[in-house]
């Protein structure tokens, strides 16, 4: 620990410097880079060759026919084409004891322009619902196995979090409680009571479509990521209003390669994790800075964003060269405490990471760092 000690005391003119330059938005990041690509009308909008009708809806899983373009509104700029693949059936959820029938409608989504950040904003999908007996129904969660469509590719639609020009299959979950439901008539795209919904035929698939998916550019388009492990050009300064607000002075060091964890983790993939220090310089109360204040972390990984994980990978070396667990960091004003956090990418040949991400990716003050993968332990 002394070594690590001494790296971080070397660091502390560097990251004062960083202090001193640092804006103070809630839970922002400081950040130069400039800001994403952006637009789209200021009401919410579907446009497609037709929007369908509750009498004439649009097929679904026609490359033609069956597509659409949404665009958030309310003052945001972020806008989507998508395509509807049609609707699957599953059994519920083992949590879930009610009679009933579960269907997922599945689809994919590209985000065409973004309202700021380096990823979309899962929250600013299009709204999907079904009509049922002349009622409208909003898709849910947790109520529905998943199992299988999350293993063909898909992902809930709110977390769509993916670079302009890259694909998102999604999935939304509709649960029809009873021994014998009414069947739904339509499913709808965009604000059932808008004139701007896409109306589309409820046709129940026999099998799992498999997802086209295209990678978008390159999230670097007009920006520079930092080098990590330069006493100068790799601290940043966060302020968050995630828990009491706080004031971060930061450094990243970059990533390490390990195993994934011996007892939780029997998946293929290859596990990384971020090292860096995080010293609070303001608190709003208390003695301690909060652990729900530190900076979200990220990875970019082919087009989506990767957030940070725990009991993935196996940790045991950084911990016993002092690192702890990001959200662990309960120390007082001008204690540097040296984190951790880890990313488990999944699959026989995961893709490389394409830039580490400091603060909210949304947002334009995130920090963005080279995906330096270090040879020893810092």
């Amino acid at each position: 620990m002394s070594g690590l000690t001494a790296r971080m005391l070397a660091l502390g003119t560097a990251l004062v410097l960083v202090a001193a330059g640092c804006s103070s938005p809630s839970d922002s990041t400081e950040a130069s880079q400039p800001t994403s690509p952006s637009g789209g009308s200021t009401t919410p909008t579907t446009t497609a060759q037709e929007r369908g009708t509750i009498d004439s809806p649009l097929p679904v899983d026609d490359a033609t026919a069956s597509g659409f373009s949404y665009a958030a509104g309310d003052g945001s700029s972020a806008s989507w084409d998508g395509l509807v693949l049609g609707l699957v059936e599953t059994g519920t959820h083992e949590f879930n004891d009610v009679e009933g029938r579960c269907l997922f409608l599945l689809g994919t989504l590209t985000p065409t322009a973004l309202a700021e950040g380096l990823v979309s904003d899962g929250s600013a999908t299009p709204p999907i619902s079904m009509t049922i007996a002349g009622v409208s129904m909003d898709d849910g969660i947790n109520e529905c196995d998943l199992e299988e469509i999350k293993a063909a590719g898909y992902g809930w639609i709110r977390d769509a979090q993916v670079t302009v020009g890259t694909t998102f299959p999604f999935y939304s979950e509709f649960f029809l409680p009873g021994p014998d439901p009414a069947e739904p008539d339509v499913v709808t795209v965009g604000s059932a009571s808008s004139d701007d919904a896409t109306i589309y035929e409820l046709t129940v698939l026999d099998a799992l479509p498999s997802p086209g998916v295209v990678i978008g550019g390159s999230v670097l388009a007009g920006r520079e990521a930092l080098p990590v492990g330069d006493e100068v050009a790799s601290g940043f300064g966060h302020t968050s209003s995630a828990g009491p607000p706080t004031d971060w002075d930061g450094f990243v060091f970059g990533l390490i390669e390990t195993e994934t964890h011996p007892r939780f983790n029997n998946d293929e993939g290859r596990c990384l994790l971020l090292l860096g220090a995080l010293t609070p310089t303001a608190l709003a109360e208390g003695l301690v800075s909060s652990a729900a204040a530190v900076p979200p972390i990220s990875l970019v990984v082919a087009g989506v964003l990767v957030d940070d994980n725990r009991n993935e990978c196996d940790t045991e070396a950084v911990e016993a060269a002092g690192y702890g667990w990001i959200r662990e960091a309960e120390v007082a004003i001008g204690t540097t405490f040296p984190f951790y956090t880890e990313f488990f990418l999944p699959g026989d040949d995961p893709a490389d990471p394409e830039v580490i991400v400091i603060g909210s990716a949304i947002s334009d003050s995130a920090t963005i760092y080279q995906p330096t993968v270090l040879d020893a332990l810092p």
